[in-house]
């Protein structure tokens, strides 16, 4: 595999986000969740220790994931346009994988911060993105 950075910013929208993922904002929502979601995951990882020095190098490329953000780098503002966009959806399909990153991003985000009222909540949501799964694989 790839670092999180090739592998993430290797996508041509995430190039110029403003201008290629604005004028979509499903996609450009989608892309804010999976950017916080990369963030987190990165933090969750290092804070850990547990990586190898390829595996996290978003400074040798000169990438910062809330740079490249379309509309917000903060989880509840990330939410409320998922929120917003799912509602202007006809497809249920993107509604499904909008749904999805919404509750997996919000999970990590939990997690990255303990508590114990934060755990539940974070298992509660990763159960459900368990659930949109079978649904997103047939869709």
């Amino acid at each position: 595999g790839h670092t999180i950075v090739q592998t993430c910013f290797s996508c041509l929208y995430l190039q110029d986000a403003q201008r290629w993922l604005k004028p979509m904002p499903a996609l450009g929502s989608f892309v804010d969740a999976l950017l916080v979601t990369c963030q987190n995951a990165k933090d969750a990882v290092n804070c850990a220790g547990v990586w190898d020095d390829e595996d996290f190098m978003p400074t040798m490329f000169n990438v910062d994931f809330q740079d490249s953000s379309v509309f917000s780098t903060d989880p509840i503002k990330v939410n409320e346009k998922l929120k917003i966009e799912k509602e202007r959806q006809q497809d249920e399909a993107i509604v499904w994988r909008l749904d999805f990153i919404g509750k997996y991003m919000s999970a990590l985000v939990a997690l990255s911060r303990p508590r114990p009222s934060t755990l539940p909540s974070a298992k509660g949501l990763l159960a459900k993105c368990a659930q949109l799964l079978p649904k997103i694989e047939k869709s």
